[in-house]
């Protein structure tokens, strides 16, 4: 048979028959070919008898770890060591802009690779942020640039391979520095075993070193930009995101937590206030559980048909991302912990956006979502430099044309979602929750006449969270399962400013307190 009749036969014996579907099997094809998931029964395929760890596997690390003894470094050199880029992997993909936009989870840098050295490197080398240095590996060179990386051994560099390419596309053709060549000239046969003749017995097959390469980084270059949406490492004493020890937590639930602000706001005091009678949605952030890894910022970049801008606009600070990953340093600066935190509009019940826009272009409805009504928006941008969390972009140009995004008239126009408008220049953009889905589940159950229930709205980013940190729902209800995760470690961003947000993060929890107490300096 062919291999679609295969692939169909294989679905229907081990799938399809194990799942207990009441609908016919050319049904369910069409349906999981269109949906391009299936979620299986969860009774379908129980684990079976518990595996074994092959622990001799281990010794291949420990023999290869024996066999690198720690050299002594001469003045100016570092340890290279080569490695995979969490985004782009090896560089298969690297023509999809999407991917190419979303920053590393660490360092928070897209659109390019570059030699991460530690800040102690940074300033024994004279040379920094901004630096393009020549890196030399057996003849082999190229020019990279740096960033100052805290956490980075003090006496090694890292170099992502996957960038670089010649040929793969308009958008990703030479984006990056191709570092293959510097893994290739370690490419050697092994020496021969003691006791054996070269020719007589062969030996092991060679290996493909990434790591251990002795470099000088030569500065060639000063004053390069590296493309970083991160506008600032430290938290430099505000109260964005709130850390405690579990020493800490069992003694106080509420550690790290901060004082509730006086319920004073413009809205109750000079009219009838926002009142929100059947839903108020909200959303709950496990701080604990965030990885960093940008799942949900991609996913939210579909969903809404979010523009992508390229890396000059990136640059200049023309990022249009409606949700981002902010990732903080504290303790140690040369050995700091890490601390992510997703960051969205926070659909606030008292709105600094609301308040100064002059054609009432930014409204909070009745169920409590800070809506922005395009047609009416002039693009003055009071509301972005009013809001305290920074999360709405304003569209200063028509992205639908442009070769990084949706351009129209190719096959990428099949990936915008027709529940979404597709937004114009000169107008503020930003996270709504995913109100098409809010929509949609008011319409079914409108149709089935039965109100709607606690899970039944799942916003792009909470569907799409690996780690299953976020949580959707309705506040009005105390049962809901977003409510109830919140409890007693729950913090507002900036609540002493009285926004009144409705996100609700859930303080992140250590084991231990950091190295050296305090804050990291830039």
């Amino acid at each position: 048979m062919d291999f679609h009749a295969y692939l169909q036969k294989i679905w229907r014996q081990n799938i399809y028959a194990k799942n207990q579907l009441s609908s016919t099997f050319e049904d369910f094809w069409t349906s999981a070919l269109r949906d391009g998931v299936f979620v299986p029964n969860p009774n379908f395929g129980q684990p079976g008898a518990a595996r074994k760890c092959n622990t001799s596997a281990l010794l291949i690390a420990s023999r290869a770890a024996g066999r690198q003894k720690h050299p002594r470094l001469n003045a100016g050199e570092l340890l290279l060591s080569l490695s995979i880029s969490p985004v782009v992997g090896d560089g298969a993909s690297n023509n999809n802009a999407l991917l190419l936009e979303t920053t590393d989870p660490v360092a928070k840098i897209c659109w390019e690779n570059y030699l991460s050295i530690s800040p102690a490197a940074a300033q024994r080398l004279k040379i920094g942020d901004g630096s393009v240095v020549e890196i030399t590996v057996a003849g082999r060179s190229v020019r990279v640039p740096v960033h100052v990386q805290p956490g980075v051994q003090a006496e090694s560099a890292s170099l992502a391979l996957g960038w670089g390419r010649a040929s793969v596309g308009s958008i990703g053709n030479n984006v990056g520095v191709n570092a293959w060549p510097l893994a290739q000239a370690s490419l050697a046969a092994p020496a021969a075993a003691p006791g054996t003749a070269h020719g007589t017995t062969p030996g092991p097959a060679p290996e493909l070193i990434y790591s251990g390469f002795r470099i000088q980084p030569m500065q060639v270059a000063t004053g390069y930009h590296l493309a970083s949406p991160q506008g600032n490492n430290y938290l430099e004493g505000r109260k964005i995101v709130q850390s405690a020890t579990l020493v800490q937590i069992q003694a106080n639930p509420h550690a790290g937590a901060i004082p509730v602000a006086p319920n004073e706001n413009l809205w109750n005091n000079s009219g009838p206030g926002h009142h929100f009678p059947q839903h108020h949605w909200g959303m709950t952030i496990d701080l604990n559980a965030c990885t960093g890894c940008n799942a949900c910022v991609v996913a939210c970049h579909i969903e809404n048909n979010v523009p992508l801008v390229g890396k000059e606009q990136v640059r200049i600070g023309r990022d249009m991302d409606w949700l981002r990953i902010d990732r903080y340093f504290t303790g140690e600066f040369e050995n700091p912990d890490v601390v992510n935190e997703p960051m969205l509009c926070q659909q606030c019940a008292n709105a600094g956006c609301e308040s100064v826009c002059p054609v009432l272009a930014t409204v909070t409805n009745s169920e409590g979502l800070n809506l922005q009504v395009y047609n009416r928006c002039v693009g003055t941008r009071f509301c972005s430099n009013n809001c305290i969390y920074k999360v709405r972009r304003f569209n200063f140009y028509e992205y639908s044309h442009d070769k990084y995004s949706w351009g129209r008239g190719t096959p990428l126009e099949l990936a915008l979602n027709p529940d979404v408008t597709v937004r114009t220049r000169g107008i503020m953009e930003k996270c709504t929750f995913c109100v098409q889905r809010i929509n949609a589940a008011h319409t079914q159950a409108q149709n089935l006449g039965v109100p709607i229930a606690d899970g039944a709205i799942k916003t792009a980013c909470q569907q799409t969270c690996p780690s299953q940190a976020i949580y959707f729902g309705d506040m009005n209800d105390r049962n809901s399962l977003m409510m109830r995760q919140r409890g007693a470690r729950g913090f507002r961003v900036l609540e002493d400013l009285n926004f009144q947000p409705s996100v609700t993060y859930l303080t992140k929890v250590r084991n231990q307190p950091p190295a050296a107490a305090g804050e990291g300096k830039a």
